[in-house]
């Protein structure tokens, strides 16, 4: 093992508490300001930050367990998380909101859910630095010319401008595309 968040991923594996709670400690605060920026105000009755925070490290060390994951460094694990909090607090949001479940008819609050979920909606700079992590975790392994086409689709280009570009066929672009989501859907979809 070369890296570090791999070895102290190892020791977690084998039992090590003290390296479980190393990575809880350095990640359990970061998890927390994720989930109090998505988590509208009026779900605090059903779940906490704190919740998430738990929900989120419950599932990854049962994961990590099982051999899902390699790391390449520490944003990359960073990224891993983040995207678990963040994919949790909208669940608990779609939960809850159900019209069995609607919290809305529960609160009298003065502004609308839609609008309080828009509001937290907008990434942080961890959030951003995460996205960026998890991106480059997903390039990695990936030959030059595939590269470029998922750094060009991320720049908003074209199937049909992607294609031109890089001098293959819009139906190789789709593939790559198509093989890029699938990488990423398969390592960060929590069950």
């Amino acid at each position: 093992m070369s890296n570090s968040v791999e070895r102290a991923l190892a020791k977690v594996n084998a039992g090590d508490s003290v390296a479980e709670t190393e990575i809880v400690d350095r990640y359990a605060e970061k998890i927390r300001q994720v989930a109090t920026r998505r988590l509208d105000s009026r779900l605090s009755s059903k779940v906490s930050p704190e919740d998430v925070v738990q929900s989120v490290f419950r599932s990854f060390f049962r994961r990590n367990q099982e051999g899902e994951f390699q790391f390449e460094n520490w944003g990359a694990l960073w990224g891993l998380l983040a995207t678990i909090a963040a994919r949790k607090c909208a669940r608990s949001r779609r939960e809850f909101t159900a019209q069995k479940r609607n919290v809305d008819l529960e609160t009298n609050g003065a502004s609308s859910f839609a609008s309080a979920a828009q509001s937290s909606n907008e990434p942080s700079p961890d959030e951003l630095a995460a996205v960026r992590d998890t991106v480059d975790w997903a390039l990695s392994n990936m030959d030059e010319i595939h590269q470029q086409i998922i750094l060009l689709r991320l720049s908003s280009y074209s199937t049909r401008e992607i294609a031109r570009l890089v001098g293959r066929t819009q139906r190789t672009v789709r593939r790559v595309l198509d093989k890029f989501r699938e990488r990423l859907e398969s390592q960060f979809l929590d069950d």
